[in-house]
């Protein structure tokens, strides 16, 4: 009797059109609302097919079996499946497919590696929105609603850091300019957020919470988060801890 095989997986590469649908993120959460800002952008505006975001292609790494995965601009792509469904086009940049032409989607040690490899090159930011490590098996398949093992979760962290960027201090200016290049520029935001998580007073820290899902946020909201961004902090962030921590980000040791 005939054995059968597996088919080589597609090992994509250059720019090109894909449905939401075959996209994997590589974080856990987003700010949901910076996403919601967007989503109604884009149901108003509209946009092109296959769609970038302002002209940028959502850059993706081609992992084992051929998968798709997100390395950045995954609030655009939830906005945009949000107000145009899982089936709307997105363009994408291939910026890795190594490990799709050596590695066999069911080959669980070269799996593992890919994800190694990726968490060290800060291209998964493998950590919850309480700023604890997880494994790569702990992330969503998907960027649908109802996407195993769980959704994409809300950071509402994430949109204050969003809107801190774009919203002036009553003092006038912003308290935060993204870094243009270096390795203060790796998970800039995400850094910023697990900051705030830690020293955001209170009274701040409920503000937030009732205005979890907006970016129209209170200007003493962004007035206390600044005061704090402005202070110096050497704690190691949760992403440098798991890069470090193979068996954190392969799921083989418990979270720390």
């Amino acid at each position: 009797m005939a054995t059968s095989t597996l088919a080589a997986p597609v090992c994509r590469q250059g720019s090109f059109g894909v449905p939401i649908s075959e996209l994997k993120p590589s974080q856990s959460a987003v700010g949901l609302g910076e996403v919601l800002k967007k989503s109604k952008k884009i149901k108003k505006k509209g946009v092109s097919s296959p769609a970038t975001d302002d002209g940028e292609p959502v850059p993706v790494v081609v992992g084992p079996g051929g998968k798709l995965y997100v390395t950045d601009h995954h609030h655009f792509v939830k906005a945009l499946q949000l107000a145009k469904g899982s089936s709307a086009l997105v363009k994408v940049n291939v910026t890795n497919n190594d490990f799709c032409k050596s590695c066999p989607d069911e080959a669980a040690k070269c799996v593992d590696e890919f994800w190694v490899k990726l968490a060290r090159n800060r291209q998964a930011y493998l950590c919850d929105t309480k700023d604890q490590p997880i494994s790569y098996k702990e992330l969503p398949e998907s960027f649908a609603p109802d996407a195993k093992p769980r959704p994409l979760e809300n950071d509402p962290f994430r949109t204050l850091v969003y809107v801190m960027r774009k919203k002036p201090m009553t003092k006038g200016g912003s308290c935060l300019n993204r870094p243009s290049s270096g390795p203060s520029l790796m998970f800039w935001e995400f850094r910023i957020a697990e900051r705030l998580r830690k020293s955001l007073s209170t009274a701040s820290r409920a503000l937030l919470t009732s205005n979890s899902e907006t970016t129209d946020l209170p200007q003493a909201l962004i007035d206390s988060a600044c005061s704090e961004v402005l202070k110096p902090d050497e704690i190691p962030a949760c992403s440098d801890r798991v890069a470090n921590d193979p068996a954190v980000i392969t799921g083989k040791a418990p979270s720390k």
